[in-house]
């Protein structure tokens, strides 16, 4: 929680649109059900910056199960913090403007 809190400070990730109040202060994330919800926010959002999907669970991470995709989830995390929106929405535009002209 606080270091996917700390990657949306120091870059543009966007997590306000998409978390309460409440769940960007972490020590209101701590029954598990919560870290799960919570999880399951940034891999969506992650999934919607990237236009991509991450093959992780928020319940494997959470058990501590998985470490591969775990790690995998936060090298795209970077990805997605560091990557502008509006590149990503450029790129997905000429790539329809691409398959439009084939």
């Amino acid at each position: 929680h606080d270091l996917i809190l700390a990657v949306n400070m120091s870059t543009s990730l966007g997590l306000e649109s998409i978390l309460t109040p409440e769940e960007m202060v972490s020590s209101n994330v701590k029954e598990k059900s919560a870290k799960i919800a919570f999880l399951e926010k940034i891999i969506k959002h992650v999934e919607g910056r990237l236009h991509i999907a991450v093959d992780v669970r928020a319940k494997k991470i959470v058990a501590g199960l998985e470490p591969d995709k775990t790690s995998r989830f936060l090298q795209l995390l970077a990805v997605a913090a560091t990557a502008n929106p509006r590149d990503n929405a450029r790129s997905t535009e000429v790539e329809e403007e691409d398959a439009q002209d084939v």
